[in-house]
């Protein structure tokens, strides 16, 4: 329980020899953790990260990482993580410890919802479609397909014919629901 500083010190023998010197205690900085965490891209994805930085104390430190369904990691960057709470211990090499969680989110899932007019009749192309999409992380691009070859990036397609027409949604990150 020392104080940092400069400690004298002697030791005699029972000759009566002496010996002296001094010693200093330094001081430590005191544990601290910088993170830079990377939320994953998509709903239910594994592309979120989590790097730290560690400083102060006495190297070595020993680093113990504990997240969802049983996570377990003893490195400082961490990769391909989902989202949730991540929980980090550091050990110095005198014992120091400090413990901090980071907590990961994601988007919401991509939701649609299609708001349809049918066509009136066979041959006349007056149906329509309008796609309505949530969640993710927009901007949103679409990609339609359907009969005789029809294809649009818009999310409400007009002037359609009957048949079964297809559509892909892709969110900026580039999460996809078809």
């Amino acid at each position: 329980n020392l104080t940092p500083g400069l400690y004298s010190y002697s030791v005699s023998d029972q000759a009566g020899c002496t010996l002296t010197d001094s010693i200093e205690i330094n001081s430590v900085e005191p544990l601290e953790l910088i993170f830079t965490p990377t939320e994953p891209l998509c709903f239910g994805g594994e592309t979120g990260s989590i790097e730290t930085e560690i400083s102060g104390g006495l190297a070595p430190y020993e680093i113990t990482w504990t997240g969802p369904d049983g996570f377990s990691a003893s490195v400082d960057t961490l990769m391909n993580l989902v989202a949730g709470e991540y929980s980090l211990t550091v050990v110095d090499s005198v014992s120091c410890e400090l413990g901090e969680t980071i907590l990961l989110t994601q988007p919401e899932p991509l939701n649609l919802s299609l708001n349809s007019i049918d066509a009136t009749c066979v041959n006349v192309a007056d149906g329509s479609i309008d796609a309505v999409t949530t969640g993710g992380t927009s901007d949103y691009t679409y990609q339609w397909s359907g009969p005789d070859d029809f294809d649009s990036d818009l999310s409400e397609i007009t002037a359609l014919l009957p048949g079964e027409y297809f559509l892909n949604v892709t969110d900026v990150n580039g999460c996809e629901l078809a």
